[in-house]
């Protein structure tokens, strides 16, 4: 077990020195490829015979020698988009609502799909941070709060209409 976790954590972090080794004008470039090839991912994982389901939720995608988690490398290049947005639009995303909703809108769709495999965890993680993203790229708290009041309702309803995401939740709550 442990040199599985060794070979694993040596896979990592040789990934991390590519990752590091990129400038970072090529991250901000290719942006967009990286939101196109995320939601290619969350949409892959969702068909049958590709992505593979363990106790009802479709999330991974089996590579040979590991189960790949789609969510979680999807998160990181969605977020990729949403910083190169708020970099090169960042006058438009401070002054005019629909400039700052593009990006909500890619997070909501994203949320979306993360809803279908369910990963309820996995969309609220990413949709608060793509917004903690956008706040301190200087977006206005008025325009924050329009998706923060309409996400809090949904995810508040998910939680309540499905029994076993209550139940997750009142176990966090409460896990005594």
């Amino acid at each position: 077990y442990f040199m599985r976790q060794l070979r694993f954590v040596v896979l990592g972090l040789a990934a991390a020195g590519i990752a590091l080794a990129i400038p970072m004008r090529y991250w901000d470039e290719y942006s967009v490829y990286l939101m196109g090839g995320a939601f290619l991912l969350l949409l892959l994982v969702l068909i049958p015979g590709l992505g593979y389901e363990v106790n009802g939720s479709r999330r991974w995608f089996r590579l040979g020698f590991m189960n790949f988690q789609v969510s979680e490398a999807t998160r990181v290049m969605l977020l990729m988009y949403v910083a190169s947005y708020a970099v090169r639009r960042a006058d438009e995303l401070r002054r005019d609502f629909k400039g700052f909703m593009v990006p909500v809108g890619v997070l909501a769709g994203a949320a979306v799909l993360l809803l279908l495999e369910p990963d309820f965890g996995a969309a609220t993680v990413l949709f608060a941070t793509g917004l903690a993203v956008l706040f301190l790229a200087g977006a206005p708290v008025l325009h924050l709060l329009v998706p923060v009041v309409f996400g809090s309702l949904a995810l508040a309803i998910l939680a309540v209409v499905s029994p076993y995401r209550l139940r997750r939740l009142t176990g966090f709550l409460d896990p005594w």
